[in-house]
């Protein structure tokens, strides 16, 4: 599906808009931002994994 909307911000108006709320709380990268597309990334860490994906099978 392609949207052809016009972009309402920029790459960096968009990253700035994130911190203090969860993508930035979070550590979420915008790294790409054009009409019907947004890419990103997440470095994932310990806190941020679901306590059952530490959780061990158990015979």
């Amino acid at each position: 599906m392609t949207i052809d909307t016009p972009l309402r911000c920029t790459l960096a108006e968009l990253q700035v808009r994130g911190n203090g709320r969860l993508p930035g709380l979070i550590g979420v990268q915008v790294t790409a931002l054009e009409p019907g597309r947004i890419a990103g990334c997440l470095a994932l860490r310990p806190e941020l994994l679901a306590p059952t994906a530490t959780c061990t099978r158990r015979a």
